[in-house]
């Protein structure tokens, strides 16, 4: 492989590699002579996939440039009032992060050996919220979330295993840098 990042294609000379967004800016250029077939650019006819791959970026680009993720979003009717909670809602003073694995955010209660899980897949039912959206907004894969939440249990607390919750609210929010661990 050459040291300036080119790639071989069969009969065609060596050619730059361009990230995909290059690539998709490039590809969706006019031809000298401007669009064609009214309106529609001889790549997007070509490639409709392009077209849709932009738009798609596109809508994920104000969320990671700072848009904010629960603009516009209705979240539905509040934890407390979803129909497979098994106990009350009770408050736990805790981090909230954000996990790879499942589920993704989960709450540690701090001074405990404990986490709950925020459940967004087996609880998650339409019109009923398990994590508002101003919650999650606060929360990047590089900052904790300190505040007493409201939580609502799905399942019985069991010793070794991860409680299933959903979130009502969360009160005293400090978000802050996520630690190192060495």
């Amino acid at each position: 492989m050459r040291s300036d990042r080119t790639i071989a294609r069969p009969n065609q000379p060596l050619q730059p590699t361009h990230s995909a967004v290059t690539r998709l800016a490039c590809a969706t250029r006019a031809p000298a002579g401007g669009r064609l077939n009214g309106g529609v650019s001889q790549t997007e006819r070509r490639h409709p996939w392009l077209v849709a791959l932009a738009i798609i970026l596109a809508a994920g680009a104000g969320v990671a440039l700072g848009g904010d993720p629960s603009a516009g979003q209705s979240c539905g009717k509040p934890c407390r009032e979803h129909p497979k909670l098994v106990g009350p809602c009770f408050k736990a003073h805790g981090r909230m992060s954000i996990y790879n694995g499942n589920p993704t955010y989960r709450i540690w209660p701090v001074g405990t050996k404990r986490l709950l899980g925020v459940s967004l897949g087996v609880y998650l039912l339409p019109g009923y919220c398990n994590l508002p959206p101003a919650i999650e907004g606060k929360l990047s894969l590089g900052s904790d979330l300190f505040a007493d939440f409201v939580v609502c249990p799905f399942e019985a607390s069991e010793a070794g295993h991860m409680q299933l919750v959903c979130v009502e609210s969360a009160s005293n929010e400090v978000v802050s840098p996520k630690a190192r661990h060495h």
